[in-house]
């Protein structure tokens, strides 16, 4: 029992601070998710130009030109940009220049360690209840009000 105790305070320590540390990552991609905007970009010489909503001209350098990867574990680049492609992506409105594509980042990360952070929690709660002395006292046929098992036949 103490071996196993100390196994499901563990993890209900460990739940309890992925559930903390989500909580507080999902508040900051929550204030980022405020201000997050979207635009079309034209790539253009290794560039994206697009504008903001305050009409502010953005350029800013594309470090990678690949537009589709395949899949993993390869990752090659399956298709490259072109001068005059368009592409959606998101930006901060605090900062025009941070941008990225796809939804908020961190935003999977911090929903991750929340919910799994419940998880391990109610997984080690119920350890500790099913491994509990008092469960297997609850359990036994004479304190449950049940009758015995008839003893071993010959």
């Amino acid at each position: 029992m103490r071996l196993t105790l100390r196994w499901v305070l563990a993890g209900l320590a460990i739940a309890v601070l992925a559930v903390v540390v989500g909580l507080i990552r999902l508040d900051q991609v929550g204030e980022l998710a405020d201000r997050t905007d979207r635009a079309v970009a034209v790539y253009e010489n290794a560039t994206l130009t697009y504008a903001t909503r305050a009409g502010e001209t953005i350029t800013i350098a594309q470090t990678d030109d690949c537009k589709q990867y395949a899949r993993p574990p390869s990752r090659d680049c399956r298709q490259r940009y072109a001068d005059g492609d368009e592409v959606v992506i998101s930006f901060d409105s605090a900062d025009p220049t941070r941008t990225w594509k796809g939804p908020t980042p961190g935003g999977q990360l911090a929903t991750g360690l929340l919910w799994g952070g419940m998880a391990l929690g109610i997984f080690a709660l119920l350890w500790l209840w099913f491994a509990s002395p008092l469960y297997r006292r609850l359990r036994r046929p004479e304190i449950a009000g049940q009758q015995a098992p008839p003893a071993e036949l010959e």
